[in-house]
């Protein structure tokens, strides 16, 4: 997938995302937007918010598993989902925090938002504010070999192009037997000297 259409999949779902949850995403700070990666590299997702009096931060995994991945609350320490939990480093400054995601393989693409929630003493409500999310993609790296060979339709232009060039040198090498052969047979039937030398007496 390339970062162009990493980024309109990214907008699409970033879309849905803000349709469908209940946080405000105009004040959170995610980094990095789009990440592709090869199975068992590293990613880094820093969340950060310019609001005070926050009380914890998650990083959730929206679409495919849906999950959360790490929850740093400001008054103690951070509590890693069990799936995650041998391959995630979290640094807290909080409301800082920044997530350190290892080993990544293909079945971790997907959608990965930061969440800040807040309790409204008021009205005993949660209020959140959601971040715009990280698009991780993660596939095998190909080399150009790979691609091409890989690639149905160059596959089908090189079956193509062979046959042509396979039918083109059968022709020709019809044409030029049958035009050896006629050659021959003209030869065969052209008239000996003695043969034109009696015809000549003859007359």
């Amino acid at each position: 997938m390339s970062v162009t259409m990493a980024a309109i999949v990214w907008l699409t779902l970033l879309a849905l995302s803000l349709t469908t949850g209940t946080g405000r995403a105009t004040i959170v700070q995610q980094t990095p937007k789009v990440k592709e990666v090869t199975p068992d590299q590293d990613i880094t997702i820093t969340c950060d918010i310019s609001l005070t009096g926050l009380d914890m931060v998650c990083l959730r995994r929206l679409y495919t598993n849906p999950s959360e991945i790490v929850c740093a609350h400001k008054m103690s320490d951070p509590v890693i989902g069990p799936t995650y939990s041998n391959r995630t480093n979290v640094i807290k400054e909080f409301p800082k925090v920044i997530i350190t995601i290892s080993k990544l393989q293909e079945n971790d693409t997907d959608v990965y938002m930061c969440g800040y929630s807040l309790l409204n003493m008021n009205t005993y409500n949660k209020e959140t504010f959601n971040g715009t999310g990280t698009f991780i993609i993660v596939k095998d790296a190909k080399t150009p070999e790979d691609q091409c060979n890989n690639d149905p339709k160059l596959t089908m232009l090189i079956i193509t192009l062979t046959s042509a060039v396979i039918i083109l040198v059968v022709v020709f090498f019809a044409l030029f037997v049958s035009k050896t052969d006629l050659i021959k047979k003209l030869c065969s039937k052209k008239p000996s000297k003695e043969a034109v030398y009696e015809e000549m007496v003859k007359k």
